[in-house]
């Protein structure tokens, strides 16, 4: 194959459908928020606590949302430093970094 044949194999695509595109397979990766169930959300509830009084390290999965419903499942690691429940949040911190994390959007928690 010679330098001609590769000069039409190239592809042309305008800039704004190259931004089109890339939406396109960025928003296939969103997901829609998990709905919990009540039992769910008890034993997050206890697991948070737990951590809390007992100073142990869990994981927190959390979904954060980008766009029209849709958005990204978040996991960190580290203590529960503070439950705040009138703003309804919770700080979670680690020796690199610290979040607060709304316990609305809280999916998961593993100990």
């Amino acid at each position: 194959m010679g330098k001609m044949d590769d000069l039409f194999a190239m592809r042309w695509v305008l800039p704004e459908h190259g931004q089109a595109l890339s939406d396109y397979y960025f928003e296939k990766t969103l997901v829609e928020k998990p709905e919990l169930e009540e039992d769910e959300k008890a034993e997050i509830n206890r697991i948070l606590q737990e951590s809390l009084q007992l100073d142990y390290a869990i994981t927190v999965s959390w979904w954060k949302p980008i766009r029209d419903g849709l958005g990204e499942i978040h996991n960190s690691w580290g203590w529960i430093q503070r439950i705040d429940l009138p703003h309804r949040q919770i700080k979670l911190i680690n020796d690199e970094e610290f979040w607060w994390i709304d316990l609305d959007r809280i999916v998961k928690v593993e100990a």
